[in-house]
């Protein structure tokens, strides 16, 4: 799970790899507010990942957001990157 691959890398999880999940409001397969979407948004809202590393965007879709919505996902990870890379 997610939650045991953060707490077995840490230092690599937490300091050194940035995160964005672009995750989708209607996702019954891994719904936001299921245990891992609610791990994810307490390291966003408590910057557990530091320094902003981990990021979530939202977007109208279910589990398939590439193509329940390639719209707002592809300007979901675009925004990210040119935050992130450029």
């Amino acid at each position: 799970s997610p939650m045991e691959l953060t707490a077995k890398y840490p230092e690599i999880l937490d300091k050194k790899l940035p995160l964005h999940l672009i995750w989708g409001d209607s996702d019954v397969v891994t719904p936001i507010n299921g245990d891992v979407g609610q791990f994810y948004c307490d390291r966003v809202a408590n910057n557990r990942g530091g320094k902003g590393m981990t990021t979530i965007d939202v977007v109208s879709a279910g589990h398939v957001l590439f193509d329940d919505n390639p719209s707002d996902t592809n300007s979901a990870l675009l925004r990210w990157i040119n935050k992130r890379v450029l």
